[in-house]
């Protein structure tokens, strides 16, 4: 994928020879540009490590602006303890749960995952939430869990590309391949897509 001025992420997708996407009028490939994780989409924010969903002002605010720089620091052990603080008090509390999950992503996934749907549980209407724990499931190739919780991000936020990216991802896996299909033409009419022949 040739980058720009900062190439934060490029997804390459390539349908199988032989697969009705291959044969249809959907490009063989599809580079889509969009940050690493669902924070940074939301809020288009230049820092790698996503900030949580906004809180009031107060210790528990702090704690995890702390937490997010341990984490972007690789300190996760404080990280997770600076989140476990706010947790104590405030058991669902749902920016120190999708700060936790993001902490565990990476080395214990599926205990990300299960941080995540606590976190989704606690703030039901947070599109972040919902494409993170989507991601989630698409890495751990949970087809099911993933378009349900992409579906949901998409009914949210119709306009997330990174959300339709995905969710065409997991069509195409559940062998769905219109809707598959359908998802990756959204992108496409985004304009934020190279098409690479």
């Amino acid at each position: 994928c040739r980058s720009t001025a900062r190439p934060d992420f490029c997804v390459a997708r390539t349908a199988a020879a032989g697969s009705p996407c291959a044969r249809s009028s959907v490009p063989r490939s599809i580079h889509v540009r969009a940050s690493t994780d669902s924070r940074d989409r939301a809020r288009s924010s230049p820092t790698s490590v996503p900030a949580a969903p906004p809180v009031d002002r107060s210790l528990d605010d702090e704690r995890l602006r702390k937490a997010q720089k341990a984490q972007r620091n690789g300190d996760l052990a404080s990280a997770e303890q600076l989140c476990r603080l706010v947790l104590a008090e405030k058991p669902d509390h749902a920016p120190a749960l999708y700060r936790l999950a993001l902490i565990y992503k990476g080395r214990e996934t599926q205990k990300a995952i299960d941080t995540m749907e606590l976190a989704r549980r606690s703030a039901p209407g947070d599109a972040a939430i919902l494409l993170e724990l989507g991601q989630l499931y698409t890495e751990t190739s949970q087809t099911g869990p993933a378009i349900r919780r992409l579906e949901e991000h998409i009914r949210l936020d119709p306009s997330s590309l990174a959300g339709h990216y995905s969710l065409g991802v997991n069509y195409e896996r559940a062998k769905v391949y219109a809707r598959a299909e359908r998802e990756y033409r959204t992108i496409a009419a985004a304009g934020r897509v190279v098409w690479v022949s």
